[in-house]
């Protein structure tokens, strides 16, 4: 879960305990070696499996003559999706406009494509504007702008971008989640006696 719904939760006034949030994590060991921005034979990947009518709206208006533009509108196999990622100078990314957290954008990350996603809530945490990631607001406007911007980077601007974000992924290594689920565990005690009024 992601600290926005944990905000969330907590805004509505009628939490009676401890809110506790665990970023969702990555198996980084399961996902495919980077490919090097050289043996990339996309462009733009276009993610719009939740968004299937807003992908096909846009990719006209995406596609240039020498451009090499992919859409995804129906959902395929996550390994099919992860394989059309690792092929991507940059994708972007479709979600709910509300989304919990937004795991294939880190996986984007984790894979080196240039990830551009829009604000959909729960990718605050992790999709960081000019850090890692552009993170447009959901407007056709501001999606077109920001995928001409990534398209448009100079290779270092670009390889720079894509080591934040693997950085990012690492972060969100399957492992630590582990850990941080047994340490909530390992303080169930304390935390049962704070929500019981327990001194």
């Amino acid at each position: 879960m992601s600290t926005e719904v944990a905000e969330a939760i907590e805004g509505t006034g009628r939490v009676n305990g401890p809110v506790l949030t665990i970023p969702d994590g990555l198996d980084l060991d399961e996902l495919p070696a980077p490919s090097p921005p050289g043996g990339r034979d996309i462009d733009l990947l276009v993610v719009a499996t939740k968004q299937r009518e807003r992908g096909a709206g846009l990719l006209p208006r995406l596609e240039r003559a020498g451009r090499r533009v992919q859409l995804l509108g129906d959902p395929v196999p996550r390994y099919e999706l992860l394989a059309w990622m690792n092929r991507a100078r940059v994708t972007l990314f479709l979600p709910r406009p509300t989304e919990g957290f937004y795991l294939p954008a880190l996986e984007g990350m984790a894979l080196g494509t240039v990830v551009v996603c829009p604000d959909c809530v729960g990718n605050r945490s992790f999709c960081l504007p000019g850090v890692n990631a552009m993170r447009p607001p959901y407007t056709d406007a501001d999606l077109l702008d920001q995928v001409e911007t990534a398209l448009g980077l100079p290779a270092d601007e670009a390889a720079r971008l894509v080591a934040a974000a693997s950085e990012t992924a690492k972060e969100h290594d399957l492992g630590v989640e582990r850990a941080r689920f047994l340490e909530v565990l390992n303080d169930l005690p304390d935390l049962w006696d704070h929500a019981s009024g327990s001194s």
